[in-house]
């Protein structure tokens, strides 16, 4: 008899308890798993979603998407960057810059990155070392291209790029790879910095593999491609890649993976 009263107890307790953990949950929905992969791979489904509505021109399905995202996470910048493209799309600007200055408050390199005032803001955030010794006229090439002024037509290309002439300085480096007689790391680390300012982080992710291949110690591709991966919502690959671009010494890696990486 005592047996079957302490069982019944033990019942009845497990069975409050499930109850309590029911109601709670419908009150207090709770959006955080144990596994922060699994956490972030559901943000980032509502913001490739959102980006999904706003290509077909869908903005308040764009809109609710990032509110989802912003209710699992109301710090995540990028939600806010994208939310603030798509209202200033459509025509909400003061919203739009609200969110913005909320996103540049949790993440300075958010608006930049994601090209909110165009593409040419996302310079600031790729590593650019070699292209700024291009314009100090401090590179020096081992002549591996057919022209004898080779990295003077470089740097005219990263000129033109920097100018905002993105699919002419795509043009321009294409003929330059098609006349090389060796293939230089350089040349392909610039060009996906190209295809990134155009939205193609695929390809720039393969120019910069190709950089990498030719020469592992580029630390700066390893950087722009964490930077491209990040664009294509691969944070861990993107966040290992940022990593090895510090360990290889690239100093300013350590700022992307403080705002970037820290989940």
């Amino acid at each position: 008899m005592s047996r079957s009263i302490w069982v019944f107890s033990i019942i009845c307790t497990f069975s409050s308890l499930a109850i309590g953990q029911s109601r709670g949950a419908s009150v207090f929905p709770s959006y955080i798993v144990e596994n922060p992969q699994r956490y972030g791979e559901g943000i980032f489904s509502h913001i490739i979603q959102s980006d999904n509505y706003f290509r077909q021109g869908q903005f308040e399905e764009a809109l609710n998407e990032l509110d989802y995202a912003l209710s699992q996470d109301p710090y995540f910048a990028e939600a806010y960057i994208k939310r603030a493209i798509v209202k200033f799309k459509i025509g909400r600007i003061t919203e739009a810059n609200a969110d913005y200055q909320k996103a540049r408050r949790i993440n300075p390199y958010a608006g930049e990155l994601y090209g909110f005032n165009g593409p040419l803001k996302r310079l600031s955030v790729l590593a650019t070392n070699y292209e700024q010794w291009l314009s100090d006229g401090l590179y020096t090439s081992n002549e591996p291209y057919t022209s004898a002024d080779s990295s003077g037509a470089l740097g005219n290309i990263i000129d033109q790029k920097q100018r905002g002439d993105i699919l002419g300085a795509l043009f321009q480096i294409n003929t330059l790879l098609e006349i090389s007689r060796q293939a230089d790391p350089v040349l392909f680390k610039v060009r996906g910095n190209i295809l990134v300012l155009l939205d193609r982080h695929f390809d720039a992710i393969n120019d910069y593999s190709t950089a990498i291949t030719l020469d592992p110690d580029l630390k700066e591709a390893y950087f722009n491609r964490g930077i491209a991966k990040i664009l294509t919502y691969n944070r861990a690959d993107a966040c290992y890649d940022i990593q090895a671009s510090v360990d290889k010494g690239y100093e300013e890696g350590k700022e992307m993976l403080r705002y970037f990486c820290n989940f």
